[in-house]
């Protein structure tokens, strides 16, 4: 062994990071509270979307009369985010008036698709 290769292994050694030296060991980084709750959310989720399918692969119901169940929620959930939308915007929209000085309906127009944006018809 010449100086060399002894001047190879250290640099090499340097370059190790703590993580490698954990792993050497057969020892693993403490995870963040944060990592452990993203991890049981997201099984908590698979969960649930594996618990639904089931629900609808052992649904008592026929195809035609489950597909309507499922567009007549997916149709609510769609009503009720636009009204949350709504009201979020326009929340938004008085906070940001008071906070300039100006009238909500000056600063912030309610509209519509296709609609005036005055009246909001």
């Amino acid at each position: 062994m010449n100086v060399r290769d002894i001047m190879d292994r250290a640099q090499g050694a340097a370059q190790l990071k703590a993580d490698d030296l954990l792993d050497a060991m057969g020892l693993q980084r403490k995870t963040s509270v944060g990592e452990q709750i993203l991890m049981t959310v997201g099984i908590f989720g698979a969960g649930l979307l594996v618990g639904a399918g089931l629900g609808i692969l052992f649904a008592p119901k026929s195809g035609r009369e489950l597909r309507s169940d499922i567009g007549n929620r997916v149709g609510d959930v769609t009503q009720r985010a636009r009204e949350v939308g709504t009201r979020v915007s326009e929340k938004l929209g008085r906070t940001a008036a008071a906070a300039t000085g100006t009238g909500y309906e000056e600063e912030f127009p309610i509209s519509s698709p296709g609609g005036n944006a005055r009246t909001g018809i």
